[in-house]
C-alpha cells in the first residue's frame, strides 16, 4: 500500500478537531488518518506542506566514463560501482 496524500484541506478538520480538544486516537478513528501521521503533522514546522516523493531529477553519467571506470577497475561490485558515483 502507498501513502497517501491528504489534502491542506482534510489537515487542516483534523488539527482543529485534536486543538479544540479532541484525542488523537479518536481523530485516527473518525478521519481514517495513522495516528503516526496525525503526531507527525503536529510536530512538522509546516503541517500543510506536502512533500514530494521520489528521485529529485534523473542524472546523466557519461558512458565513455563509465567504460573507462571498467576498465580501469573490472573486479569491482555494482554497489563498490555506484559508491563511485555518489
Amino acid at each position: 500500500m502507498f501513502p497517501m496524500a491528504y489534502s491542506p484541506d482534510g489537515r487542516k478538520r483534523i488539527l482543529d478537531y485534536v486543538a479544540a480538544g479532541g484525542k488523537k486516537s479518536e481523530a485516527s478513528r473518525l478521519f481514517s488518518v495513522a495516528r503516526s501521521t496525525i503526531d507527525r503533522w503536529l510536530a512538522a514546522e509546516n503541517p500543510f506542506a506536502i512533500r514530494k516523493t521520489g528521485p529529485k531529477k534523473m542524472r546523466v553519467i557519461d558512458e565513455e566514463a563509465i567504460r573507462k571506470h571498467v576498465a580501469d577497475f573490472p573486479d569491482l561490485t555494482q554497489k563498490e560501482r555506484a559508491a563511485h558515483y555518489h
